[in-house]
């Protein structure tokens, strides 16, 4: 998983395909989730998973909009082309995953 900071997220979320992760410290939900994180990062080796401190990097947290936690954002070539708000499993991100893929956004 990669950290993203203000000044590499526009860079990284270039990538094909992206999953972001908006967490904080102090977010139970945030720390269930991130296992769910690193298993699909095994599983999808062609996902970009970064992690975005919202406690952190506040300004990327404002210019996207992010008000619950966790959220997860996923980019396709530098478009937002989902979002999941709060805590889900690793089966529903992966669906989702793979819709996008499949360009079938939900």
């Amino acid at each position: 998983m990669i950290y993203a900071t203000e000044d590499t997220f526009d860079s990284l979320i270039q990538h094909p395909l992206v999953c972001v992760d908006f967490f904080a410290d102090w977010c139970g939900p945030c720390h269930m989730l991130k296992p769910v994180l690193n298993r699909l990062e095994q599983s999808f080796d062609d996902v970009l998973f970064i992690q975005v401190d919202t406690e952190v990097h506040t300004t990327v947290v404002e210019s996207m909009n992010i008000s619950t936690l966790p959220t997860l954002v996923f980019f396709k070539e530098g478009y937002e082309v989902d979002r999941i708000l709060g805590y889900v499993n690793d089966d529903d991100i992966s669906h989702r995953i793979l819709a996008i893929k499949e360009k079938k956004h939900v």
